[in-house]
């Protein structure tokens, strides 16, 4: 059927359902699992938490003098 012998309404259904014909599409051509990105590792709550401590202790930080000559090199 062609778009000129069609009335307004089911031109706008036909085109309302294009998007879910895509998706399916999109289903049927993608594979079925995301491969994991190796690139970042999963954390731990541990380590989430020893690194919170870690940044929390103020000899961490080192002083201010410290700071100023690791910024200039």
């Amino acid at each position: 059927m062609h778009w000129e012998n069609m009335d307004l309404d089911t031109i706008l259904k036909r085109i309302s359902k294009i998007e879910e014909k895509l998706l399916k599409l999109k289903i049927e051509i993608l594979p079925e699992e995301i491969p994991k990105d190796e690139g970042f590792g999963e954390i731990s709550e541990e380590e989430i938490d020893k690194y919170y401590k870690e940044l929390k202790n103020k000899d961490f930080w080192g002083t201010e003098e410290e700071l100023f000559k690791l910024l200039d090199e």
